[in-house]
């Protein structure tokens, strides 16, 4: 995006922006209202960029008219990093040894997607979870709320699902 502010020769301010850089489909937009139906995600990951790094674990929560109704929970085995980044296991407490025998994710995204089927995503600072599913997944089912989970699970020291 480039934005271009002159003074024109009578001395009004001239504005332009050129917003051309490229969209990505199916991103999923904000939410303003609270959803009567939605599920609380949590991702842990090997690190903060969805470009480099990789998912560890999915967990999340189904509610329907606030009650629970459904949870979904799989560590991924990544598919790129033989080993953990020591801070990242005791960030997470995710050790290699638990991700030996876990499933990879192609087939992790595709269990995680019939289970969202056309829920509203929702968690705490859930777009940095977003970019990873999007990026490993391209689906069109992810949507999110940046403070909703604040809003729910604001008791909590740390916003963290555990399944």
């Amino acid at each position: 995006m480039s934005i271009v502010i002159s003074i024109n020769s009578d001395g009004s301010n001239g504005f332009n922006v050129d917003d051309s850089r490229q969209k990505r489909a199916y991103k999923g937009s904000s939410v303003i209202s609270f959803p009567s139906s939605y599920c609380m995600l949590d991702l842990e990951t090997t690190g903060y960029s969805p470009l480099w790094d990789e998912i560890l674990e999915i967990a999340a929560i189904k509610y329907s008219e606030g009650k629970e109704v459904a949870r979904f929970h799989s560590l991924v085995k990544p598919l790129h990093r033989t080993h953990i980044p020591m801070f990242i296991t005791e960030l997470t407490g995710i050790t290699n040894e638990m991700l030996e025998n876990a499933p990879q994710i192609p087939s992790v995204i595709s269990s995680f997607d019939e289970f969202l089927g056309d829920s509203i995503i929702v968690g705490y600072n859930v777009s940095f979870d977003v970019n990873f599913l999007y990026d490993a997944s391209h689906t069109e089912t992810i949507f999110f709320i940046m403070v909703l989970s604040h809003i729910v699970m604001k008791r909590l020291k740390r916003h963290i699902i555990h399944c």
